[in-house]
């Protein structure tokens, strides 16, 4: 790479550019006396989900669309959150419904994703979701932005991909989507061995572990595509992700920094799946 910097993506540029395209549809909608609007149940005061939920209510105002947020303690029973849920599906004024993560370990159960009617599942758990999840719909915005690219599956295809992680919220979904465009990853975990192997061979790691330098700069090849969605607190607050950025930036063509790459995108598109709830309503 003649030791020339590989390029930060600016995730907050693209979710600004994808909240613009959302406006004009939002502006319909009210015409017809519909306001897009997302309930979020959160249970307890986990610091990741207070900011993204803050996240959310600042993209929803920028666009017009409005946030509800149901909290419960973390001493809440299954039957009152599945209640809330419930009364949800039934508010014709909500157009989708999330539930943040993470959730206390009581409460970590698919039930809740089947509970949420499948017109206002726009984080796309559900099984044969009408939606895709906005964390994979954010990965491949980036891929498109990163090769330049409008259709960038073919181009994919030729590509070697690894995924790190396969939890419910990043890797599982993301590495659902590869597979229904019929592109080949390879995904690694905790009980991979010898992952270094497999990396040093990628030309695009995703990284959804959520653990700092889980991804090192000896792991990776000259001009690898980076991407991390994984994030860590440290004790001071401060938000980490899987990789030190000025360590891995002279060998990576092109990478995601924390905060400020994947996230603002991942709320981008959880915003275009309310939108489109929204509309699915008057068709």
């Amino acid at each position: 790479m003649d030791n020339q910097l590989s390029k930060k993506v600016d995730g907050k540029q693209l979710a600004r550019e994808i909240l613009e395209t959302l406006k004009p549809r939002i502006s319909v909608l009210k015409k017809k006396k519909i306001i897009p609007t997302l309930a979020v149940i959160q249970v307890g005061n986990d610091t990741g989900s207070e900011s993204y939920i803050r996240m959310k209510r600042k993209a929803a105002k920028k666009i017009g669309a409005a946030v509800i947020v149901k909290h419960f303690p973390n001493s809440v029973f299954f039957q009152e959150m599945a209640e809330a849920i419930h009364r949800f599906n039934a508010n014709g004024d909500v157009h989708g419904i999330i539930i943040q993560r993470p959730l206390p370990p009581m409460l970590q159960t698919d039930a809740f994703n089947t509970a949420v009617d499948f017109r206002k599942d726009i984080d796309g758990f559900r099984a044969k979701s009408t939606f895709r999840p906005p964390i994979a719909l954010a990965i491949f915005h980036i891929l498109r932005t990163v090769y330049q690219l409008q259709n960038v599956t073919t181009h994919l295809k030729s590509k070697h991909i690894v995924i790190l992680g396969r939890g419910e919220t990043a890797g599982k979904p993301i590495a659902e989507m590869f597979t229904d465009k019929k592109i080949a990853f390879l995904q690694c975990h905790s009980q991979t061995t010898n992952m270094h192997e497999f990396t040093q061979e990628a030309d695009i790691i995703i990284s959804c572990v959520g653990k700092q330098r889980v991804v090192i700069k000896d792991m990776i090849k000259e001009g690898a595509v980076l991407i991390g969605v994984g994030i860590e607190r440290d004790q001071k607050g401060k938000l980490h992700g899987d990789y030190d950025e000025e360590e891995i930036q002279e060998k990576a063509s092109f990478y995601t920094p924390t905060p400020g790459g994947i996230g603002p995108i991942n709320v981008a598109y959880l915003m275009s799946n309310l939108v489109t709830a929204a509309e699915d309503v008057i068709q």
